[in-house]
C-alpha cells in the first residue's frame, strides 16, 4: 500500500495498491476494477478484472492517475497501481439520471461488463451498496453522461 500524504493545500491525501492486470488488454487511468477471486491458482493474490455481478463486492477501485494527469496505464498481464481512497479527477463513470442532474455526494458503484461506474435514477443508499464506491465531488447538469469526472474514490 502506497499513501500520498498531502504536502500542502492543493495535495490531497490519495491511497494506491499493487494490482495485476488479468484482463487481456491495457488498463487505462480511471477504469474502474475489481480483484479476481476466480483465479484460485494465481500466486499473486492481486489479479484485477473488469466488473462482474459477482464481483462487484471485490470493487477495488480505479486505475490510478497522478497529480499532473500521468495515465499509469497497466498493461496485460503487468502490475501497476490502483487508487483505492481520495479525490480522482480521471474516474470513468456513466450518468444516467431521471431528473437531469447529478448532485455532489451521489453514490457510483461498478457496472457489469464496463469500465465505468454507474448511478441511476434516485441516489444510492450508503447502507445499500456493497464493497467501494465513487462519490460524485461536483454536480453534472447533463442528464446522460459518459467520461472521465472528478470523483471520491472510497475502495478501502
Amino acid at each position: 500500500m502506497i499513501i500520498k500524504a498531502m504536502t500542502n493545500a492543493d495535495s490531497v491525501e490519495r491511497i494506491f495498491i499493487t494490482v495485476r492486470n488479468t484482463t487481456g488488454s491495457a488498463l487505462s487511468a480511471g477504469y474502474n476494477l475489481c480483484l479476481n477471486t476466480r483465479n484460485v491458482n494465481s500466486a499473486y493474490g492481486i489479479d484485477v478484472e473488469q466488473p462482474a455481478t459477482s464481483a462487484f463486492p471485490n470493487y477495488t477501485g480505479v486505475v490510478a492517475n497522478d497529480s499532473q494527469d500521468t495515465d499509469y496505464a497497466i498493461e496485460d498481464k503487468s502490475v501497476g497501481l490502483a487508487q483505492v481512497w481520495g479525490e480522482n479527477e480521471v474516474a470513468f463513470i456513466r450518468v444516467e439520471s431521471t431528473d437531469g442532474v447529478v448532485p455532489v455526494g451521489r453514490l457510483f458503484i461498478p457496472t457489469n461488463g464496463q469500465w465505468y461506474a454507474t448511478s441511476t435514477g434516485p441516489p444510492l443508499d450508503k447502507d445499500t451498496v456493497t464493497g467501494g464506491a465513487l462519490v460524485i465531488m461536483s454536480a453534472r447538469g447533463a442528464a446522460t453522461f459518459e467520461g472521465r469526472h472528478r470523483v471520491q474514490v472510497r475502495c478501502l
